[in-house]
């Protein structure tokens, strides 16, 4: 069974799940494009917190989009900036430049950061997620074993 569920309906950074990658799948891919074109172009934010957010959704997109680079970059920054803010705004930030190594095929890496962040999770719910950005690397790495423990 496939679930077609569309993320952030109606907008140039709608996604879909593929169900045997398990990774977002943009929806309109030009205009995905498009859209982190845009925002590459504007200027950052003063207040750090919304500066974290723009360069979280920047990053994000990037990602999606296949532009790794800015990607790192832009989760770079926002992991410095969440580091401020609270333990579970920054493991959140960790968890997605963990994702953009692991996209570029560096599951040693990623991983590492996948497990860092499951230890250092302070709550059950953070913990989960973390273990599910784990067990998507280590699937994609192709270590179902490991996968599956995490998906647990």
């Amino acid at each position: 069974m496939t679930d077609d569920t569309a993320y952030l309906a109606g907008t140039a950074r709608e996604y879909i799940i593929d169900p045997e990658t398990l990774r977002e799948v943009p929806t309109h891919p030009a205009a995905l494009v498009a859209w982190v074109a845009d925002a590459t172009r504007e200027p950052a934010p003063a207040d750090p917190v919304v500066e974290r957010r723009f360069r979280t959704e920047l990053g994000v997109a990037a990602r999606m989009a296949g532009a790794a680079a800015l990607a790192e970059r832009q989760l770079g920054r926002a992991v410095e900036l969440a580091a401020t803010e609270s333990p579970a705004i920054a493991l959140r930030a960790r968890l997605r430049l963990a994702q953009v190594r692991q996209w570029q095929g560096r599951y040693a890496e990623a991983g590492a950061e996948f497990i860092r962040c499951v230890t250092s999770a302070a709550t059950p719910a953070d913990r989960g997620f973390a273990h599910q950005h784990a067990g998507k690397c280590a699937y994609n790495a192709g270590d179902f074993d490991r996968a599956a423990a995490h998906f647990q």
